[in-house]
């Protein structure tokens, strides 16, 4: 059965309609924001707190992976701690690491809409 929803908004062969999110709504906005960070950095500290409110006015979401708890993230990010990705870190794009570029944040976010 796996035909039994079809893509938001539109309708399956056996004509069961999936659930759409409304343009404009929060959930149909929301893109994530990566920091890769580790525990007891000042960079990573700074960089969270100038980062919130740009989150904030974009309807962000950030979640803060550790990059001491995960092997291949210590050994493909480790040096450049804090990484600020656009999206998740499967699918992610770099924005910045080290310290918090805003312009280019704010025009990542903008541009994704």
């Amino acid at each position: 059965m796996a035909d039994r929803l079809a893509a938001p908004g539109t309708r399956s062969k056996s004509g069961l309609r999936a659930p759409s999110v409304p343009r404009g709504s929060p959930a149909a906005r929301q893109m994530t924001l990566t920091l890769l960070s580790r525990a007891y950095c000042h960079l990573c500290d700074d960089m969270r707190a100038a980062l919130a409110p740009i989150a904030l006015r974009a309807n962000a979401r950030v979640v803060e992976p550790d990059v001491d708890a995960d092997p291949a993230l210590e050994a493909a990010y480790g040096e450049l701690v804090p990484v600020l990705l656009l999206g998740s870190v499967a699918d992610a794009r770099e924005l910045c690491h080290y310290r918090l570029d805003a312009q280019r944040v704010t025009e990542a976010l903008a541009g994704v809409r």
